[in-house]
């Protein structure tokens, strides 16, 4: 029987401190723009991306604008539900979803933070190409974006490699 300390430093103490690590990042980041930059400040950086403070209270896109308290409460509930789902599963789960879990928790975490502390989330990543603009993001959106990727080719593989064996059991139940 494992105990609870053994547990937590086998399956939670890298992942924990991967988060702590890509929160503290994203915080940071977000820290130097409002301090260095006001708001609609633009400086560019390469041909395609410049730096631009913008503030959102809405969610990606800067979809719903001025609902950061339904945001708030929502990714609060959404979060402790994937933290609790995380925890308990943390044994069985592949190196590749424990990965995605955790850029998926650290980018909602960051995002949380910047809700409750700000009454928005700062972003200021601006990516374009001529006048074609996508929206300003930050790390925690980057970490988010990522962590849904990698669990959509996961999912997509998962599915696959499921028919494959339903297949191959179809085959030989004909036998």
């Amino acid at each position: 029987m494992i105990t609870k300390t053994q547990y937590f430093f086998r399956y939670l103490f890298k992942p924990f401190c991967m988060a702590v690590f890509l929160v503290l990042a994203d915080q940071i980041t977000k820290y130097l723009i409002r301090y260095s930059f006001s708001p609609g400040n633009v400086k560019p950086v390469w041909p395609f991306l410049q730096i631009t403070y913008a503030t959102n209270t809405g969610i990606a896109f800067s979809m719903f604008q001025g609902a950061n308290v339904f945001f708030t409460i929502f990714t609060s509930v959404v979060l402790l539900g994937f933290i609790i789902w995380y925890t308990v599963n943390a044994p069985g789960l592949h190196g590749f979803i424990k990965a995605a879990a955790i850029l998926v928790i650290s980018g909602a975490a960051g995002n949380l933070i910047d809700r409750i502390a700000l009454g928005h989330v700062t972003d200021f990543l601006d990516v374009f190409y001529g006048s074609y603009h996508w929206p300003a993001f930050n790390v925690a959106d980057s970490c988010i974006s990522a962590g849904g990727f990698f669990l959509f080719i996961w999912l997509l593989l998962s599915a696959k490699e499921n028919r494959t064996i339903k297949k191959d059991a179809n085959v030989s139940d004909t036998d």
